[in-house]
């Protein structure tokens, strides 16, 4: 679910807005030096902002380095057990543009200056 959204609308999606990396429509890669504003950059095609770039979001999905291999093509939930999170979305101070399918392992009780959540409200 979380990177049905991160795409927006567009299928097989690499970032929020398309195939090409843009520095200036995400707070990723060391395009900054810290934390921007929500609402920075311009919203993707379901208006949610900031699904590629200034904090990694927490998911509910387990972590499972090989899961993804042999996992369903839609919607694939995460292995069944396991003690690692996903964290997903890249970060300001991330080495490297992140795409909408990178996941990041994170132990449940990590914390870190680039890492949060976003709040959902279902309709």
């Amino acid at each position: 679910q979380w990177e049905y959204a991160a795409r927006g609308g567009i299928p097989d999606a690499v970032y929020p807005w398309g195939d090409e990396f843009d520095a200036l429509r995400s707070n990723l890669a060391g395009s900054f030096t810290s934390i921007t504003p929500v609402m920075s950059y311009i919203p993707n095609g379901f208006g949610l902002f900031d699904m590629a770039g200034n904090v990694m979001e927490w998911t509910r999905d387990r972590y499972g380095e090989e899961y993804y291999a042999r996992s369903p093509k839609s919607d694939p939930k995460g292995p069944i057990r396991g003690d690692v999170r996903t964290a997903r979305g890249g970060a300001w101070d991330s080495a490297r543009p992140t795409t909408v399918y990178d996941r990041t392992p994170l132990l449940p009780e990590t914390a870190l200056s680039n890492l949060g959540f976003r709040c959902v409200e279902k309709e």
